[in-house]
């Protein structure tokens, strides 16, 4: 079983919580690490977790996918942590699930829901994970300033190939796993060749804290959501010196744009805001095609499967959508309180989501 987590939108607003809005705003303290206990897996679960189903409105049935049936999902395991969950990702080719909670990354056996080893060494809350195409390695980004890259299998510290001047909200990995873009407070976006650890490219022009990024499939743009408002689609030129610029800014968001991920295809960027609604842009012309509107508060996390049928979007809630017709497939209830990231299986039937209830649930069907 292989997954697609989110790449950038585990983590939302590290140091303002929950803020009411927008830039202007007078940033709050950083919490404060979390006491070190040893987080237990929670007993399994054998009934559906407050699930609804959500019909078309037709009531036609689309023979040309497998869409996922709502009344089937079922939560299989949870975990719980001592504190907010701030980032999770899963490893594409193991059965294995990272998250970050205060200064630790925790490594977990998806299968049986045990824990396998306690990453240490951040000196500040880890806000965001990334695990590379092939499995082997973890990166995670922290309010300490730092960028660190693990091996997965081991959990044993590779390197630090990044000091930001301020704290990192978001990392985002090209589809190749050569390239890694990080996001900040007040830093420009910075993009590093992971084969030699140097720093590539810095992306000036976007205000704000950049709470989101995400590569296009072919590596050649890159989005990134700010508390502006904004989306920026920046076109990248990895030839020797390497630059970027900025193709165009979206509008349409009310608020903080907190999530992205581009679809399989590379054709439609999806985003989500706090303004509480999810937009489908095209990238061929950079307008607005569509918007959804999940109608459980802001949307702090999203993510697509990597055949492009299923949309899940976060905010208190889980939601699933068909996003070539917008259309609602299912709710998944649990979480009580903000849904910080979310990762979906290749074949559509597994679900990870984090929050920061300190829960992190697998459902599947």
């Amino acid at each position: 079983m292989t997954f697609r987590s989110t790449a950038s939108a585990a983590v939302q607003a590290i140091a303002h919580a929950l803020a009411p809005s927008l830039p202007q705003q007078k940033l709050q303290p950083l919490p404060q690490p979390l006491p070190q206990q040893q987080p237990q897996p929670l007993p399994q679960q054998n009934a559906p977790q407050n699930i609804q189903r959500h019909s078309s409105a037709n009531g036609a049935k689309n023979s040309s996918h497998r869409q996922p049936k709502a009344a089937s999902w079922q939560c299989v395991h949870q975990w719980l942590n001592p504190g907010k969950v701030y980032a999770i990702a899963l490893s594409p080719t193991e059965p294995i699930l990272a998250s970050s909670s205060g200064t630790t990354i925790k490594l977990w056996d998806v299968q049986t829901g045990q824990p396998l080893r306690t990453l240490t060494g951040h000196l500040d809350v880890v806000s965001c994970l990334v695990v590379s195409p092939d499995g082997k390695l973890l990166i995670s980004g922290s309010a300490d300033k730092s960028i660190r890259l693990w091996d997965l299998q081991t959990g044993q510290r590779i390197n630090t190939i990044a000091l930001h001047t301020d704290t990192i909200l978001s990392l985002a990995l090209s589809s190749d796993g050569r390239m890694l873009a990080s996001g900040s407070l007040y830093d420009p976006i910075k993009l590093w060749d992971l084969e030699t650890n140097q720093e590539l490219v810095s992306l000036s022009g976007q205000a704000g804290r950049i709470e989101a990024l995400a590569f296009s499939p072919d590596g050649l743009w890159l989005a990134s959501g700010s508390n502006d408002a904004t989306i920026a689609l920046w076109e990248l030129n990895l030839e020797q010196p390497a630059t970027g610029r900025t193709l165009r800014m979206l509008k349409g968001h009310s608020q903080t744009v907190a999530a992205l991920t581009f679809e399989p295809d590379g054709k439609t960027l999806a985003s989500g805001s706090w303004d509480g609604t999810v937009k489908l842009w095209s990238t061929r012309t950079q307008r607005e095609k569509r918007t959804l509107q999940p109608e459980s508060g802001r949307v702090t996390a999203l993510t697509v499967s990597p055949d492009g049928k299923l949309l899940c979007t976060g905010s208190d809630t889980l939601k699933l959508w068909q996003p070539r017709t917008g259309k609602a497939l299912a709710t998944l209830t649990g979480h009580t309180s903000v849904v910080s990231a979310i990762a979906l299986s290749t074949n559509n039937r597994t679900i990870a989501s984090s929050s920061w209830d300190g829960t992190i649930r697998l459902w599947q069907q």
